[in-house]
């Protein structure tokens, strides 16, 4: 993998490690509008006008895209690949990384947060799902941004989830109508065909029954 060879971790790099169709979207939206919250608001932040793959590049495709984000101060990057598939830069650096789990694609990362906790924070959809800030304020804690008193005072935990909630997400236009890497012949995609229900359970419909008891 061309990542493998080119990219080069730093310590401060927050890697975001998902399965394809995963909540991947959704975990994107909170973990930019979380570190960005002193430079944007719900008014301002770059989420209105751009879809949450193109705030938080690929390492397999747009890890190029990624240092011009790192020089920004913003030092998100994600990633569908197994653990180990991971450059060596990223596993040896102490760059954190975080995970929404999926069959045996996540052993690896439950493995490496059970090894280095300090490293690799294991999340499940369901249980962010089930109190979403309980689960930002942890998120931001393990980023090295954490909330301050007043501004858990002031709602700002709250304000992000509501912000970056399912139903706020998919409806702005950009994810209704936009197209992500425009241009780029086969990798170009409507955004809308990256949100599904947002609901749990929903891999059920995706799912054999064989599948499922796996």
């Amino acid at each position: 993998m061309l990542a493998q060879q080119q990219f080069e971790a730093q310590p401060t790099d927050i890697i975001l490690c998902s399965a394809p169709r995963t909540g991947t979207a959704w975990l994107k939206s909170l973990t930019f509008a979380t570190i960005t919250r002193t430079s944007y608001d719900d008014s301002t932040t770059p989420l209105l006008f751009k879809m949450p793959h193109d705030v938080v590049p690929f390492m397999e495709l747009d890890h190029t895209h990624f240092s011009a984000n790192r020089h920004l101060g913003i030092p998100l990057l994600a990633t569908h690949a197994p653990y180990s598939f991971l450059p060596t830069s990223i596993i040896d650096s102490g760059c954190v990384n975080w995970y929404g789990p999926y069959w045996d694609h996540v052993l690896g990362y439950w493995k490496a947060s059970l090894e280095h906790p300090d490293k690799f924070m294991f999340l499940k959809y369901e249980e962010m799902n089930e109190d979403t800030v309980l689960y930002l304020k942890k998120l931001a804690e393990f980023m090295g941004c954490p909330f301050s008193s007043e501004e858990q005072q002031k709602g700002m935990p709250e304000k992000i989830v509501k912000m970056c909630s399912f139903e706020n997400i998919i409806n702005l236009e950009v994810n209704k109508s936009g197209k992500h890497r425009e241009g780029q012949g086969n990798l170009e995609a409507e955004n809308k065909i990256y949100f599904r229900k947002g609901k749990v359970g929903d891999w059920k419909d995706y799912l054999t029954p064989e599948m499922s008891t796996q």
